[in-house]
């Protein structure tokens, strides 16, 4: 998915990223997932970034797809802790 996007491409349905994939991710990874959001659920972030090594996964209640537009205050704060701790 992250290739055919850099690559110039468009997402596509249904093309995603594998298990395999996702637990050779070294970096530190932040999901900040909006539970308005219409893509994916809480069920697949969590299970997506507990199969990351080091995924940290942080629900925004009531926020949509853009979090940052729907409650910046939080997404900012929880950014800079995430990123101090990288």
């Amino acid at each position: 998915m992250v290739r055919s996007l850099v690559a110039g491409g468009r997402y596509r349905p249904g093309l995603t990223m594998t298990e395999p994939e996702l637990r050779a991710l070294p970096h530190p990874t932040l999901m900040l997932y909006g539970t308005s959001d219409p893509v994916g659920s809480v069920a697949v972030w969590t299970r997506a970034m507990a199969t990351m090594p080091d995924g940290r996964l942080s629900i925004v209640e009531g926020a949509g797809h853009m979090v940052w537009l729907d409650e910046p205050g939080r997404v900012a704060s929880e950014m800079m802790e995430f990123l101090a701790m990288t």
